[in-house]
């Protein structure tokens, strides 16, 4: 397949289209699988050939271009979804934590939900406001009243501000910047 089968295939017109995809080992129903995937391609990618034919073979891919397939497929069937774009921001948080778990152990009551709002849907919560959604049909949805809404966010502001443990609120802050640019990226464009 070609990049011009990729690219109709991802609009929908020319061979990739109309063809049922073959998503390898992605589940296409599960939004945080195609950035976990997504993830390790590229990693695998930049260490070298050897390491990009084994994450290709660990996902059932074929090859770069059945790749670029699978991922126009993912984008034409959860595109328009703002929390696909958001899953992102959790496959990173969580990979970001994995990582600084080598070096760093944050501690569990600053990375725990606080009534079920981990910091990827506190961002995406704090977006929506900000973008001017009622708190009566935002809230809700996180099964949330306004005073969990309140517990919610001075727990998760404390975590982040500079009387907690500093490091623990300098990778949350990071994180919870970039998931909050994301979510005012995708929720914006509803």
């Amino acid at each position: 397949m070609g990049l011009l089968d990729v690219i109709l295939g991802i609009f929908g017109g020319g061979g990739g289209g109309g063809g049922k995809v073959n998503f390898g080992n992605v589940n296409p129903d599960d939004i945080e699988s195609y950035w976990v995937v997504d993830h390790e391609i590229d990693q695998a990618e930049r260490a070298g050939e050897a390491e990009l034919a084994a994450a290709f073979a660990r996902w059932g891919l074929k090859n770069m271009d059945h790749w670029e397939q699978v991922k126009g497929a993912l984008y034409q069937r959860h595109g328009q979804n703002p929390d696909f774009s958001m899953a992102a921001g959790r496959v990173q948080h969580r990979i970001q934590m994995a990582s600084v778990a080598e070096s760093y152990q944050m501690p569990p009551e600053y990375s725990s939900p606080v009534h079920g709002v981990d910091l990827n849907r506190y961002a995406a919560i704090k977006a929506r406001l900000q973008l001017g959604q009622a708190p009566a049909q935002v809230l809700p949805e996180y099964q949330l009243d306004p005073a969990r809404w309140h517990e919610v966010d001075q727990t998760w502001g404390w975590r982040m501000g500079p009387q907690g443990d500093a490091f623990a609120g300098q990778i949350l802050a990071g994180s919870y910047h970039a998931m909050y640019q994301q979510a005012l990226a995708a929720y914006g464009r509803r």
